[in-house]
């Protein structure tokens, strides 16, 4: 009941299929994205969400291939599978506000919305991890390159420090950003419906509370079957291997 209530709530928010330029997509490709838009567009969600996931297996990873995922699972009510492929899809184009609303909105409805995110947050969401790295990549070699022409060509202090001022200001500052966006890149999103989080790493041990499908989680370590996870709010457990999946999908 729960289920079927909550799809129902997904489709009043109007998740809507995103499409790929068909000039950039093979015939074979354009006939089987065709084909999973059109189950979508007859709201028969797990037959589209199978074809996407088989277009990825087939194509590999596309932002809008994995969004049309995420609202594929998302209408089906399986809000750890929406979730993980939102992320996924993010991390491609983090700048697309089409993926930031429908993400938000998924975790605003299954009561996972979490505190209003900083500037500081917003800022380093901006940009992938990758891209943080390039930039600060970026400000070294105009950093270097400054320093370098000291020696080639009489330049003066004011000019240099007007460039390199900036370009090291940018080098920190997206060190620092690369180093956060880091932390969290190997986080993996809870996938199970029922989630009990377990003091050891056994079936028979005792629980010491739950946590929701959805919730993305930090992964502390690893024993046999089970992963100790961590929250955002700080929340630790030891959850099945299967009750998660990674961002950062494992090499098959």
């Amino acid at each position: 009941m729960k289920r079927s209530c909550l799809s129902a709530l997904m489709l009043c928010l109007m998740l809507t299929v995103s499409t790929i330029p068909q000039t950039v997509l093979a015939d074979a490709l354009d006939s089987k994205l065709q084909q999973a838009n059109l189950a979508y567009s007859k709201q028969q969600y797990q037959e589209a969400a199978a074809s996407y996931e088989e277009l990825i297996d087939q194509y590999g990873y596309s932002a809008n291939i994995l969004f049309n995922l995420a609202n594929s699972y998302a209408q089906q009510g399986r809000i750890g599978k929406a979730m993980v492929n939102y992320q996924r899809a993010h991390r491609i184009s983090p700048n697309d506000p089409d993926i930031t609303r429908n993400m938000t909105l998924v975790a605003q409805h299954a009561g996972l919305f979490e505190k209003e995110k900083s500037f500081g947050e917003n800022l380093i969401d901006s940009f992938t991890f990758n891209q943080w790295c390039i930039i600060a990549l970026c400000g070294i070699f105009i950093l270097s390159t400054g320093y370098g022409a000291t020696c080639l060509f009489k330049i003066k202090k004011r000019v240099l420090n007007l460039i390199l001022v900036p370009a090291g200001f940018i080098s920190l500052l997206a060190g620092a950003a690369a180093f956060v966006s880091y932390s969290s890149y190997y986080d993996a999103i809870v996938i199970d419906q029922e989630n009990l989080l377990r003091i050891a790493p056994f079936e028979a041990s005792e629980t010491t509370g739950s946590i929701k499908e959805g919730r993305q989680v930090t992964t502390i370590k690893n024993h046999q079957q089970f992963q100790l996870i961590k929250d955002k709010t700080g929340q630790t457990g030891w959850l099945p291997r299967k009750a998660l999946e990674p961002i950062v999908p494992e090499i098959k």
